[in-house]
């Protein structure tokens, strides 16, 4: 089975969080990197600290998880893949 042209390879990275950490910021640089490559970048974000997501590029869709944890957002994030 081919790829047509305007069909993008979707990635979707999960994070805790945007704040201020190591991990948070490895996440955003790949979300910008594989958005670069000219994959299509999903980011979600299970509780609400954006300390770094006025770095995250403009076209990629950003998803906060309102229902605050990981136990209470799993129908939440199974919406999202699905």
């Amino acid at each position: 089975m081919s790829m047509l042209m305007n069909d993008k390879e979707k990635i979707m990275l999960i994070t805790p969080s945007l704040g201020f950490g190591g991990s948070e910021k490895v996440a955003l640089v790949l979300s910008n990197y594989f958005h670069y490559r000219g994959f299509e970048i999903s980011l979600v974000c299970v509780n609400n600290l954006h300390g770094y997501k006025s770095s995250l590029s403009k076209d990629i869709e950003f998803h906060q998880l309102v229902s605050g944890g990981v136990k209470k957002s799993i129908f939440e994030l199974r919406r999202l893949i699905f």
